[in-house]
Order: C-alpha cells, then sequence, then structure tokens
C-alpha cells in the first residue's frame, strides 16, 4: 500500500521582546522555557499561566480575536507563542501512477474543521477509491484528534459516462479541548484506503519528525527565539 503525506507547521503570533512588532512586558521572567496555559485575553493583553505557577503577559495586538483561555502557550526565551486561528494548508499528492487528491482544510478556534477534497485520476481504464484523514498533533508530534476516513472513488477516463474527477465537501466537528492544545496538523491522503486508524498514525509520526526538523531550521535561520521567520509568521513551535 502506498502512503502519502503532508505537514503544517502551524503558524504562530509571537510576543518577543527581542525586537519583534508585539512586545512582552519588561518585568523579569523566571521561566525562560516551558509551556502554559492561556488564564484570559483582555483586548490586547494575553496572560498566561505557566506550567511553574508564574504569570506572564504579553501584548499581542489585534491578534488576540482569535485567542483562547485555555489555549497552550510555548515559552520560549523572553517570547511567549500562541497558535495562529483559524489554521488553513492545503496538499496535493500523487497516490499512484495517475491518481491525485488534493484537500484543502480550515480549522477554526471553535473546533470547526471544513474541508474540500478533489480526487481525480488521468488513467485510461483503471478508476481508484482514495481516502483522506486530517490529524491534529501535539508539539511532540503525538496525535491528540484524528478525523474519520473520508473514501471516494473515480473511474478511468476512458469509462464512458462515469466521472474521472469528482469534489467533495466535508466538515467534522472537534473538541474544544482538542483545539486548545493543537500544534501541528497533517493532512494524509491513502490509495486503497482501509479502515485501520494505525495506518495514518504511522505516516503522522513520520509528518512529525519532518517538522521537527524544519523548525530546528527556522530557529537557526531566524536567530534565536522569539525572532520572526523571514517574510512571515510561519515557524515550528520548538
Amino acid at each position: 500500500m502506498r502512503y502519502v503525506y503532508a505537514f503544517c507547521v502551524v503558524a504562530l503570533v509571537t510576543a518577543s521582546a527581542y525586537g519583534g512588532s508585539k512586545t512582552a512586558p519588561a518585568t523579569a521572567m523566571k521561566v525562560r522555557a516551558g509551556t502554559g496555559k492561556v488564564a484570559a485575553v483582555q483586548q490586547s493583553t494575553v496572560e498566561v499561566q505557566a506550567d511553574s505557577g508564574e504569570r506572564l503577559s504579553a501584548n499581542f495586538g489585534n491578534e488576540t480575536k482569535d485567542m483562547l483561555v485555555g489555549q497552550t502557550a510555548w515559552i520560549d526565551g523572553n517570547s511567549i507563542r500562541l497558535v495562529d486561528f483559524p489554521i488553513q494548508m492545503e496538499n496535493k499528492d500523487k497516490v499512484g501512477g495517475g491518481d491525485y487528491m488534493e484537500t484543502n482544510v480550515k480549522l477554526s478556534n471553535t473546533g470547526l474543521l471544513t474541508a474540500k477534497t478533489k480526487t481525480w485520476t488521468t488513467a485510461c481504464a483503471d478508476g481508484f477509491t482514495g481516502g483522506v484523514r486530517v490529524i491534529l498533533m501535539k508539539k511532540d508530534g503525538n496525535e491528540l484528534y484524528i478525523t474519520k476516513l473520508r473514501k471516494y472513488g473515480v473511474n478511468g477516463t476512458c469509462v464512458p459516462s462515469a466521472p474521472s474527477s469528482r469534489n467533495e465537501s466535508w466538515d467534522e466537528t472537534i473538541p474544544l479541548d482538542k483545539i486548545k492544545e493543537t500544534a501541528k496538523l497533517a493532512i494524509v491522503h491513502i490509495k486503497k484506503p482501509t479502515d485501520r486508524v494505525d495506518e495514518f498514525l504511522a505516516r503522522a509520526k513520520e509528518v512529525a519528525e519532518i517538522v521537527k526538523t524544519l523548525s530546528e531550521a527556522y530557529k537557526n535561520a531566524s536567530g534565536g527565539p522569539g525572532q520572526p521567520a523571514p517574510g512571515g509568521k510561519q515557524g515550528g513551535v520548538q
């Protein structure tokens, strides 16, 4: 069985004391690395309760409207990082000789995941059935939530009166406690899918390793913690 996957390193909003456009307060921070939870969101200010018990705050300007109380925060140096909702990503894969799948996903902070999947083949005689799942993961790559399997079949282009391409919209409501912990997404396409979740999890673990490598590259290229990546807010949760 052939597996194809894609990853998304979730976009981050960073409040930084290192000269970024968003600055943390000048008060000393005892915690330099770790995690916490958003305790309060008040206009442009976000307060974070670190796992150590320390209370931190940062000014995120106009970026607070989609932040959630209870959302996981990552503390790195003098910066506080939060996932920037909604998360949007897309992935197109060649899953066979002339067989393709493409999925576009949007995940909101309300827990609603909406998606559109296109399935098509350029083969003349042979059609195929493909499957897609979206996997929400923690920073360490462990899965938080796996969407239901969606399976779509198409016929070969030479089969009369039978479609060789189809577009399907689908959605799923994800528990809010899973949304609050999400650091990474993966879109997984598989040809001839079964309902076995472990097959998809195997692909998610590989995705997590790729994300980890790219996260290190981001950290090195940006000059250390707290510095935004060149050209935008893309980065990885360390």
